[in-house]
């Protein structure tokens, strides 16, 4: 069971576990508790333990996204951090949020993947190889995020360290890598939802310096909508 809701979310929620407990005994009433309101007031407290229990073995079997809030206080580390403070996990949409090296990579090959890179944008626009540094910032995902999630270095340095990121199209990559969606797409799609209420919005702000601009903008825009619908 804890291997399942693993699946879904390495920190679930007390909602998350309470969902989990009681489609549990959904399914198979018979493990219901009598006396219980709910029942199945136990089997959250019996998954929340077990869940814990779960992320100590991935933790010692190396998964980085629990392996990285090891080092927690508890009997044997008393001078640790306590154990729910600043837990690394993942934010809202952030599907890959702490992967592990790619099969064969070390730390070392990834780290000299990422030089490689390093020594590319040091050359012209035109003579640097984009398809290889493509193909290791690919590589070299894995390492990217146990940076910045470990260390969360500063904008300057993270650009020093990892110049490709700054460039439009991996910057694109990069957020596919993390969320497994397209930005632009992404961008559009919001966009056009929620441009009739800017619209509106806009059109009632008609006094002062920013009004006599939106009015510039509205007059453009509707122009614009007049030439398309010509076409």
């Amino acid at each position: 069971m804890a291997a399942e809701i693993y699946k879904h979310k390495a920190y679930p929620s007390t909602k998350n576990i309470l969902m989990a407990a009681e489609a549990l005994v959904r399914k198979y009433p018979c493990l219901k508790e009598k006396g219980s309101g709910t029942g199945y007031e136990g089997w959250k407290n019996s998954l929340r333990f077990k869940m814990g229990n779960y992320r100590t073995k991935l933790s010692r079997a190396g998964i980085k996204d629990v392996a990285v809030n090891a080092g927690k206080r508890s009997r044997t580390n008393p001078e640790g951090a306590a154990s729910r403070a600043k837990i690394k996990r993942p934010r809202r949409g952030e599907i890959n949020f702490m992967p592990n090296y790619p099969q064969g990579e070390t730390k070392d090959t990834l780290e000299n993947l990422r030089l490689e890179m390093v020594e590319q944008f040091k050359k012209t626009v035109t003579d640097r190889d984009m398809i290889i540094i493509h193909q290791h910032m690919q590589r070299t995902f894995a390492l990217r995020r146990e940076e910045i999630v470990n260390s969360a270095p500063p904008i300057a340095e993270l650009k020093d360290r990892w110049p490709a990121l700054f460039c439009e199209a991996q910057l694109y990559s990069e957020f596919h890598r993390i969320t497994n969606q397209n930005l632009l797409y992404s961008f559009y799609a919001a966009l056009d939802k929620y441009t009739p209420q800017l619209l509106k919005l806009y059109k009632k702000r008609k006094t002062g310096s920013f009004g006599e601009k939106m009015e510039d903008v509205l007059r453009e825009y509707e122009e614009q909508v007049q030439t398309f619908l010509k076409h």
